[in-house]
């Protein structure tokens, strides 16, 4: 039973709408560690969100994120300095919304709608948060090409608006750039990036110095860096998808970039063991694999309108088959893996073609184009599959005739994908370089 009943008038908590009914259930903190909290008398759903009246007269803010032995496991949103044994517990709200304008196209928010980086105007749209993904009856077809800019995808891994893909990286092989080269080249009405658990020197270099002016003329950067609390980089990424999904209400064919789904995954593995859930796989525990797939499906096409998105999942020892790399292949449409070993030797972008695939390639192209697609794969990988041989010179030409044309044109190969990041490139200009290869190497497909 709860501890006591108050009336109470609260106001709101950045530009989350906090509003519930004026009598509202008072409970009191049992226990702290590390920033969850067990309270007696608090009555509310899991994913409600309380105030913490903390000893030095300031709030704390928490949500509640599971229920153990009659007492509510709650998560705080930034440090819990202050707060005291039986501090005041009051639920503020039970359906998160974020109080909204598209004035602030060109703004840098954190998860709670507060500006980071540009001036703030007066909200006059409220977004639920929380939202179902679209059904499968209102979800549009996929197959119109979406024009990246970079050419290694748009002419050996096309993408489809409303395409949901993952790109694997490991650290320093160009992630960001690419990234960035996406956010400034591409066809989309509006991009919305979700940085999540990035240094802040990073989210302050990409929205300043990695944007173009006219690229952040359509950009909202959703940033929830590593020093916020894991409740809060979740939300983040519910943020920047929930802002997606009022783009695409609208009928406008929205980017959504997302930096990354893994620290995504992170912080849901901080609460859900905080809340006292058992580690599984590699000590994620269950409700990971349950969460990543709710958030990617609410991406996708609907009959008026698509968001295109992009996760970035990062791989530790450029190891692409991790627990939450296998998690997040199965149910995207695609992914596109970058090599250290291109990196390091100056490729950029440093897409590794053979290991990365578009699932929708054959839906968005006419089968000759497919099949060139194959052949020019089939160059990269015959090549990386012999390159010790080749190295060391002891390659007997003659026995493999496609591995003859791949090593003559190996220069060649290589400039196919390499691309300044100061040049875009159309989808026309990119079909007609890959074709001219396959051509000039009168290649059979």
């Amino acid at each position: 039973m709860p501890e006591r009943i108050k009336l109470r008038n609260l106001k709101k908590l950045g530009s989350l709408n906090l509003g519930v009914s004026q009598f509202e259930i008072i409970g009191s903190v049992v226990k702290i560690v590390g920033l969850s909290l067990e309270v007696k008398g608090v009555i509310a759903p899991v994913g409600s969100r309380c105030q913490i009246q903390s000893g030095n007269g300031s709030s704390v803010f928490a949500d509640i994120v599971g229920f153990r032995d009659g007492l509510s496991i709650l998560q705080a949103l930034g440090g819990v300095d202050g707060i005291e044994p039986n501090s005041e517990v009051v639920v503020v709200s039970r359906n998160k919304s974020l109080s909204f304008s598209e004035a602030l196209v060109g703004c840098v928010i954190d998860p709670m709608g507060n500006v980071l980086i540009g001036n703030d105007v007066e909200r006059d749209i409220s977004i639920d948060i929380d939202r179902q993904p679209i059904s499968i009856s209102d979800r549009g077809v996929i197959n119109t090409r979406f024009e990246t800019g970079v050419k290694v995808i748009d002419m050996l891994l096309p993408l489809g608006f409303g395409q949901r893909i993952g790109l694997f990286a490991g650290t320093g092989v160009g992630k960001s750039v690419m990234m960035g080269m996406i956010t400034r080249f591409s066809d989309a009405d509006i991009v919305i990036v979700g940085l999540i658990g990035e240094r802040g020197r990073e989210v302050s270099e990409f929205a300043q110095e990695t944007l173009s002016e006219e690229a952040r003329k359509k950009t909202i950067i959703v940033a929830a860096p590593a020093d916020y609390s894991p409740i809060l980089r979740m939300q983040g990424a519910e943020v920047a998808t929930a802002i997606a999904e009022h783009y695409r209400d609208k009928g406008l064919n929205v980017l959504l970039l997302m930096d990354s789904v893994t620290r995504y995954a992170q912080a849901q593995r901080e609460v859900a063991l905080s809340a006292g859930e058992a580690p599984a796989t590699k000590g994620y525990p269950a409700s990971v694999f349950a969460k990543l797939p709710f958030l990617i499906e609410r991406a996708g096409a609907a009959k008026c309108g698509s968001i295109t998105a992009i996760y970035t999942v990062l791989i530790e020892g450029d190891d692409t088959n991790d627990p939450i790399g296998d998690a997040a292949r199965g149910v995207l449409d695609g992914h596109i893996v970058l090599s250290r070993k291109r990196a390091e030797s100056g490729i950029y972008p440093a897409v590794d073609v053979p290991k990365s695939i578009s699932r929708l390639s054959k839906d968005l192209l006419s089968d000759s184009d497919f099949k060139k697609i194959r052949s020019i794969t089939a160059l990269y990988s015959i090549l990386d599959e012999n390159a010790d041989m080749i190295s060391l010179g002891m390659i007997d030409r003659g026995k493999n005739l496609l591995l003859d044309k791949a090593m003559g044109a190996a220069d060649r190969i290589t400039d196919l994908v390499r691309q300044d990041i100061n040049v875009s490139y159309t989808i026309k200009n990119s079909d007609d370089m890959r074709d001219n290869l396959i051509d000039d190497l009168n290649l059979v497909f």
